[in-house]
């Protein structure tokens, strides 16, 4: 993914987590029913606000009662997206596979946002010098993936596989680098990637991760571990609907604007 967008130089894109985007009635703080108007909402401020891609950062949908009403909110929810008007990069949650595959998930992703294909589950790419690396954590620790029914989220594991290929993806980076992962990387909540401390030594190994975005707790949160910030983005489907602009310089500088809530930062 490049773009040509002239400024500053620095890479600007949008953060909006944990939708859970469904046909319920409010509960546990969230507004089910109202989360695709914000979600659509969020993703148009954004890109007037100079976003060149948005990084929805899981738990895209809830469950519906069966697997054609949960399609029926991934497809609402995915095209709430489509009010942003440009690139939209998936994140896998714990919930986007609480009732289907992994794989019907995103093709139901791209069907709702008129892609050509579905997304890989994880992957890079490169934006004027700054590596973005999204992690899919949607595996137990013995490696099988979730599967449909699961509604793991004390068990979600990044495989070896994956850990290995992300040292390289890492490795070859032509700069600084941006991680994504849904479920916490940091290990202070009891809904925590278990393998946790693996994936953070590929990351402090690297010397070049200036960021890690990580959701799925619903609260925002910040703190450094081995000299990496790890920022936990807020559930829009709370409260105000909070969601965030962040930037990456290609010296490795971080600003991250908040809105509707969202705390502002910068490193």
């Amino acid at each position: 993914m490049e773009t040509e967008r002239e400024s500053d130089g620095a890479v600007r894109f949008g953060l909006v987590a944990d939708p859970h985007v469904a046909d319920l009635p409010d509960a546990a703080g969230r507004r089910y029913r109202e989360a695709p108007f914000r979600l659509a909402a969020a993703a148009a401020a954004l890109r007037a606000e100079g976003a060149e891609f948005l990084v929805e950062m899981g738990d895209l949908k809830d469950a519906g009662a069966d697997e054609p009403s949960t399609l029926a909110n991934l497809a609402v929810a995915a095209g709430a997206l489509r009010a942003f008007g440009g690139p939209v990069v998936p994140v896998l949650g714990n919930h986007d596979v609480d009732r289907i595959t992994k794989a019907r998930f995103l093709r139901g992703f791209a069907e709702g946002l008129g892609l050509p294909e579905p997304p890989a589950p994880f992957g890079a790419f490169d934006v004027r010098g700054v590596r973005f690396v999204r992690l899919d954590g949607d595996f137990f620790p013995d490696g099988r993936e979730l599967e449909a029914g699961d509604r793991n989220h004390r068990l979600c594991t990044v495989p070896s596989d994956q850990v290995a290929w992300l040292r390289g993806a890492l490795a070859a980076a032509p700069g600084p680098c941006v991680v994504f992962c849904h479920s916490l990387l940091t290990g202070d909540w009891d809904s925590v990637i278990t393998n946790g401390a693996e994936v953070r030594a590929a990351l402090e190994e690297a010397g070049r991760v200036v960021a890690v975005f990580q959701a799925h707790t619903h609260a925002d949160a910040f703190k450094r571990i081995g000299g990496i910030p790890y920022c936990t983005v807020p559930s829009i489907a709370h409260d105000d609907g909070p969601y965030a602009l962040a930037e990456v310089s290609r010296e490795g500088r971080v600003r991250v604007r908040g809105f509707r809530g969202a705390p502002s930062r910068e490193w």
